[in-house]
This record gives structure tokens, C-alpha cells and sequence, in this order.
């Protein structure tokens, strides 16, 4: 019997709602932490056998035939773990091995391949692929060098600016690494005062930031990919009062979410963005500016689907059930 894999842990509700929505279409769904892997699983590969297949075990369920990945949660659920340095030293090895998984299914379905996810979530790249297909996208400078910083500044000529982190939006900022730790933050896009970057603008150059013209939109829209299959959210944010925020996930508002028709043009350039990006799965960030025009601001290849898919009665998780077994 064909199996799917979901990547993921336990508590992850949109893992368990495709393991759910797998066995409801009839097929073999298991669950599998890597980042507990060799602790949970056993992997043998055959390089100088061509013939012979890889073998995974996980839990006690041999896989036999596997069908596709869903790469979910790579790295399972952030705990504040105590570990040996041999420990680590094990996990690290056990990484090196699944992160080489694609290349030994390179038949199967995998939405999306670890390398794809990894290259597919670079925003410097995703804003350069969103400009070639024709997609509107905010004035941007991506950099660390004071002068262009100041150049960049000058030429909005006054309009609002924003500033976004080149990778992720979490700071660790906690010495012991305590990630659920209240030193950490979580950097959400809000407009800046450019006034306060130029009065400290020689600290540019310690990090590269995404600056941004901010866009003022009359609505966000979540658009989740999964290969030619598009499901389109429409999201505003209620009872949030700052007006310098200017991020939906913001956790002081209420996301109200409703149907929303795209047109076909900038359907085809979503379906078209996640392709170009290698990825086959792809949550896709535009906002509907107050000019009345879309722009784009990010694909997140592990993005949030569920609440599209809950809140609207979307099909997304039977839409990459089926793109794991086709």
C-alpha cells in the first residue's frame, strides 16, 4: 500500500489535518519528527547498489512503497531542551542524512523538497523572480551599506517606509536559548519613522535589511498554492489601533477572513511565482494597496493554510493529499 509521510510533529495542527484527510481518501498516512531522528527511525541507503532501495523504518512501520513527503516541520517543535554536546553531535549527523532523503525518492512526491524549501524561501530572490513575471511589487532596497540606505530614503522623498528582516521575523534573543523565552520577539511589518534609521544609520551596516516604500492597503490576501490549485483569502484586521502596523498576523486584531476572486492574471502569477521558486507548495502574501492594484510581498513555502481552510471550508488539505499521491 502506497504511504505518505507527513514531516512534522505531533502538535501541528495542519500535519495531523492531512494525516486526518489522508486516511479519509484512503491512504496510508504516518507521522515522522525528523528532528528526533536516529532516536526515532532507521534510514539505510545504497549508494553503490543503484538497484537497491533505501529503507525507512519509522516507529515500527516499515515503509514499503512510498508514495510522497509532505516537508511540513522540519524541525519539529521548539523546546527548551537541555541536551549533551554528544546528543547534539548525533542529531547533527542524523540532518545531514535527512536532508539528503530527496535525492535518494527523486520519483516520489514531494511537496515541497528540502532544498526547494530552502532556496524557495529566500525573499531577495522571491522579490527578483516577482518582478521578472510582472507582478507589482513595493520600491525595495536590500542592503547593509549606509549610503545606499540614505539614497534609497532620499528617493521615496517623504513617503512611508517599512523595514523587513533578508530571512526570518524570529529573534532568539534569549543567552540560554530558551526559544519560548519573553526576551524573544517577533518582528512584524510595521512603518518606521526614516528620521530614526538616519539618525542611526552607520548601524546599518552590522545586518542586511529589507527596506520597503510602505504600501497602505484597503485589505491583505493569503493565496495558498498547491500546483495549479489556488484558494484565495481575503483578510482584514479588526480592533488593531495602531496605524503603524501594518501586518495582519498581528496578534492585537481580530482576521477576518472571506472569499476572494482573484483575477486571472494574478492567479496565474501565484501559480506561476511558487514554480519558479522549484516549490509545488507555496502560501503567497499580497495586499490590495489603496490605488487599487496588487502587490506582492512574500511566498512562504510552510506558510499557514488552516485557517483559509477552516474559516472558508477550502479543500487545501485534500488538495495536497492528492499532490502527494498522483
Amino acid at each position: 500500500m502506497k504511504t505518505i509521510i507527513v514531516v512534522s510533529y505531533k502538535e501541528d495542527r495542519h500535519g495531523k489535518k492531512v494525516l486526518a484527510r489522508g486516511k479519509e481518501m484512503g491512504v496510508q498516512t504516518t507521522l515522522w519528527d525528523i528532528s528526533q531522528y536516529p532516536k526515532n527511525a532507521e534510514i539505510s541507503f545504497y549508494p553503490s547498489q543503484e538497484s537497491r532501495c533505501p529503507v525507512i523504518t519509522i516507529g515500527n512501520l516499515q515503509i514499503e512503497t512510498l508514495s510522497g513527503v509532505y516537508w511540513r516541520r522540519s524541525n519539529g517543535n521548539h523546546q527548551n531542551v537541555r541536551r549533551r554536546k554528544i546528543d547534539e553531535y548525533m542529531e547533527n549527523e542524523g540532518r545531514v542524512v535527512t536532508q539528503s532523503l530527496a535525492s535518494y525518492f527523486p520519483s516520489i512526491n514531494w511537496i515541497s523538497s528540502p532544498g526547494a524549501e530552502r532556496l524557495g524561501g529566500n525573499k531577495p530572490i522571491q522579490l527578483r523572480k516577482a518582478r521578472q513575471l510582472g507582478m507589482n511589487i513595493p520600491k525595495t532596497c536590500i542592503t547593509n551599506s549606509p549610503r545606499e540606505c540614505r539614497k534609497f530614503i532620499d528617493a521615496l522623498k517623504g513617503r512611508e517606509l517599512t523595514i523587513k528582516p533578508v530571512g526570518t521575523s524570529f529573534l532568539n534573543l534569549d543567552e540560554k536559548g530558551d526559544l519560548a523565552s519573553n526576551q524573544n520577539k517577533v518582528v512584524f511589518t510595521k512603518i518606521v519613522n526614516p528620521t530614526d534609521i538616519l539618525d542611526n544609520l552607520d548601524m546599518v551596516r552590522n545586518c542586511p535589511v529589507i527596506f520597503q516604500e510602505a504600501i497602505r492597503k484597503e485589505f491583505d490576501v493569503r493565496v495558498t498554492v498547491v500546483d495549479q490549485d489556488v484558494f484565495s483569502a481575503k483578510i482584514i484586521l479588526d480592533g488593531c489601533n495602531d496605524p503603524t502596523n501594518l501586518d495582519w498576523r498581528n496578534y492585537e486584531g481580530e482576521r477576518i477572513y472571506s472569499h476572494h476572486v482573484l483575477p486571472t492574471e494574478i492567479k496565474s502569477h501565484c501559480v506561476s511565482i511558487v514554480k519558479s521558486l522549484g516549490l509545488r507548495f507555496g502560501c503567497v502574501d499580497l495586499g490590495f494597496s489603496c490605488e487599487g492594484q496588487y502587490v506582492f510581498f512574500e511566498v512562504n513555502p510552510q506558510g499557514q493554510w488552516l485557517p483559509s481552510e477552516h474559516k472558508l471550508g477550502y479543500d487545501i488539505s485534500g488538495s495536497i493529499v492528492r499532490g502527494l499521491t498522483k
